[in-house]
């Protein structure tokens, strides 16, 4: 029986892992254009306090009424950290999801270092969610989707550490403070 239980967990443990490098559907190539649809996004997730639940992955859709800020970076704990602190300024309502080229594992640890149960990361362990929306190894991106659901803003090369940037990218968005 405790045989059967381990191997049970096993299976769960590699659905999870499968689950992580599920593509992200989108309907556009290149970086989103303000007034365009957001992109569909559905992806499992994992934040300060562990990985969301396996059968409720972060889904975009499901965010209509809502700004969703989402961004694509690099595997960099300090770069998150100022993101987080950025976001929890300049968007304290806003969902905020950020998309790591990284693996699962890696991702639940940076996750985990940055104690924000606020920031839902997502883990591109091979760049094909990023190549689909133009971003190249070492950019960043980042888009915040308006309530009604079309892409409000993005801003390339995106960092939080470059005011002029940060204020490109929040703008005047209904619920979104400059």
């Amino acid at each position: 029986m405790k045989a059967l239980g381990l191997a049970l967990l096993g299976m769960a443990s590699l659905g999870r892992a499968g689950a992580a490098q599920e593509p992200l559907r989108a309907g556009i190539v290149g970086h989103p254009r303000p007034g365009q649809p957001s992109p569909t996004l559905s992806m499992p997730y994992q934040t300060a306090s562990g990985a969301g639940p396996a059968d409720q992955p972060f889904r975009l859709a499901a965010e209509l009424g809502r700004t969703v800020v989402v961004v694509f970076g690099p595997v960099d704990p300090a770069w998150w950290a100022r993101l987080v602190a950025v976001c929890d300024s300049a968007w304290p309502q806003a969902v905020l999801v950020g998309v790591v080229k990284a693996g699962w594992s890696a991702t639940g640890s940076l996750a985990g270092q940055l104690g924000s149960a606020r920031l839902k990361l997502l883990a591109d362990s091979v760049g094909g969610v990023g190549r689909r929306f133009g971003v190249t190894r070492g950019s960043a991106l980042g888009l915040v989707i308006g309530d009604d659901g079309r892409v409000v803003r993005a801003v390339a090369d995106f960092s939080p550490a470059d005011p002029a940037r940060v204020r490109a990218l929040s703008g005047p968005v209904k619920g979104v403070p400059r």
